[in-house]
């Protein structure tokens, strides 16, 4: 069996020998079965984000329109990241970043609030949940 696959915990028989092996067989799953689905990950998925913007909206969690976003970048994402970046500040977002994220970010006229990885001091994510900063 592949090392690339993603286990589906269902309870159903949608999903024959339980497991996808790619975020479109998840998410045909998911739009099968009318619910979101657990996803355990053994490797990172290149569409992740939009398979949890999916499961948020099947169970009927409202996706923020505005508000703030934590961002922490490892070196090799982060200039793929920009533009996505980008596009969420235009639309309003206030963008939070660990101070190499952030420092980068400023680098391409991203404007951000730094905060340090929560084993480096405070404030950090952990402070930014507490003050309801971030959900």
């Amino acid at each position: 069996m592949s090392q690339n696959y993603a286990r589906i915990i269902l309870g159903s028989s949608a999903a024959a020998d339980g497991i996808a092996h790619n975020v479109e067989e998840a998410l045909d799953i998911v739009e099968k079965i009318g619910y979101p689905v657990l996803v355990r990950h053994s490797f990172v998925l290149g569409d992740r984000g939009l398979a949890y913007l999916k499961s948020q909206l099947a169970s009927g969690n409202k996706v923020p329109s505005q508000g703030n976003i934590f961002v922490s970048l490892k070196d090799e994402d982060k200039q793929k990241a920009v533009p996505l970046i980008k596009r969420l500040v235009d639309m309003g977002y206030q963008i939070y970043a660990t101070r190499g994220t952030s420092t980068m970010l400023y680098n391409e006229g991203i404007k951000t609030r730094a905060v340090f990885r929560i084993s480096r001091g405070r404030p950090n994510l952990l402070d930014l949940i507490h003050d309801k900063e971030v959900q």
